[in-house]
């Protein structure tokens, strides 16, 4: 299971309610997307589980993308 844990300081980490899981089975082995909005904090981790118990080689690769807007809108 991938969850997005969010922290105004850098050491004191939440879950937030309002986004739910981002992934709840580890097992997919193609490209999945996911948009993370509003993110209102200065950091973001996330917090990845395995949810059998079982201690497997697997690995996630996670790719971050920010899109910034600029202006005065």
């Amino acid at each position: 299971m991938i969850q997005l844990q969010q922290s105004i300081d850098g050491e004191n980490w939440f879950t937030p309610k309002t986004i739910g899981d981002i992934e709840t089975s580890l097992t997919l082995q193609t490209l999945q997307g996911c948009y993370l909005a509003p993110i209102c904090v200065r950091y973001i981790r996330f917090k990845i589980t395995e949810l059998t118990g079982i201690q497997t080689g697997t690995v996630v690769n996670l790719t971050l993308s920010l899109q910034k807007k600029f202006g005065g809108d």
